[in-house]
């Protein structure tokens, strides 16, 4: 009997002897920031692996020391005179990195945490500077953007807590898997305020914030935003229209340039219809018939001698008096030829020729 309680007391500390002691704790960090986790066991141990969303990031062997498989991770160790505290640092945090941090002991169990890497955006309120009529009630606009988790959005005013039944808040994931969140503020002041709009997540110690001042007036704020909107249109218009008519001046001096007579080149028409007309001229008859009926007023020798002949000849004969023009139709016999026709004095005589 003495002997069995002492043999379960032997086995019961071999097993305690490979154990871990205490395992690591969640963690929430900020994108690219450091996050340590500790895993501590008993001193009788041989192989510790750190896993990363089931994924091996770090082994450590009691013989050979740490074995990492990336630069992105750092291993320290801790050793006291009954355990052995083992570290893992992630140097930069990704938002992949979230999830879950396994300390793994060989034939000694493990133990899990939970890794939230968050990301702090951006935080405006969109009307700063209001102008407001007095016991006018006025919403105020907030806009926090790029965050994850969502944040919590608050707002103070003079420096108080504002009731969260007086504004009203909403949330939108983006495609890249963050948050936009808009919240709006009613407020009816009856003097000048302060506004504050503040955002939190758990990584960050204190909330952001963002700062409006309420200038409240017992008359209508004077805006001159219309009188600026006028004057910037017509500007615009002004120059759309200079322009328009730069463009048509532009357009009619190319357009009567290229119109305009070339004087060169209508000397050159001309030349081209001149020599065409020539060309297609019909030429006249060579010759024609003598008009028996014509008469001169030239002596009776001279009527004589050109009757009968024709116009080619007659144009031999005048140029050479050597030449002896040809008669048609006529007779060598003077008494055959046309007697001359007695006109009464004053007449005019008109001589006629027939061209065949």
């Amino acid at each position: 009997m003495h002997y069995s309680i002492c043999l379960v007391f032997f086995l019961q500390t071999a097993i305690d002897a490979t154990q871990i002691l205490q395992g690591p704790q969640n963690a929430n960090v900020l994108v690219n920031q450091p996050a340590s986790f500790n895993c501590t066991l008993t001193m009788d141990w041989t192989v510790l692996i750190w896993n990363i969303n089931q994924y091996s990031v770090l082994t450590i062997t009691k013989q050979y020391g740490p074995i990492v498989n990336s630069n992105r991770y750092m291993a320290h160790n801790y050793t006291t005179t009954t355990s052995f505290i083992s570290e893992l640092t992630i140097l930069q945090t990704e938002r992949s990195d979230s999830g879950t941090v396994t300390c793994i002991l060989q034939n000694g169990g493990q133990m899990n945490a939970s890794l939230s890497v968050q990301v702090n955006g951006t935080l405006q309120i969109a009307n700063q500077g209001l102008s407001v009529l007095q016991n006018t009630q006025t919403s105020i606009l907030c806009q926090a953007n790029g965050w994850l988790p969502k944040p919590t959005i608050t707002w103070m005013v003079n420096g108080s807590a504002v009731d969260s039944g007086k504004y009203s808040t909403r949330s939108t994931l983006t495609s890249s898997g963050l948050y936009d969140m808009t919240s709006t503020l009613a407020i009816n002041a009856t003097q000048n305020v302060s506004v504050a709009c503040l955002a939190s997540i758990p990584t960050l110690s204190q909330p952001l914030q963002a700062n409006a001042f309420l200038t409240v007036t017992k008359t209508a704020p004077v805006t001159n935003f219309p009188t600026v909107l006028v004057a910037v249109v017509c500007s615009v218009c002004g120059a759309l229209l200079l322009l328009f008519l730069i463009l048509l001046i532009l357009l009619c001096c190319k357009r009567r340039k290229r119109t305009r007579p070339n004087y060169q080149e209508e000397m050159r028409k001309a030349a081209q219809v001149r020599a065409q007309n020539r060309a297609n001229a019909k030429p006249l008859p060579a010759q024609g018939e003598v008009n028996r009926g014509f008469s001169t007023d030239n002596t009776a020798g001279e009527d004589h001698a050109y009757a009968g002949i024709t116009l080619n000849d007659y144009g031999n004969y005048k140029n050479n008096t050597k030449q002896i023009p040809n008669v048609v139709q006529a007779s060598n016999s003077p008494s055959e030829l046309p007697r001359r026709t007695q006109y009464p004095a004053g007449t005019r005589k008109v001589r006629h020729l027939t061209a065949v």
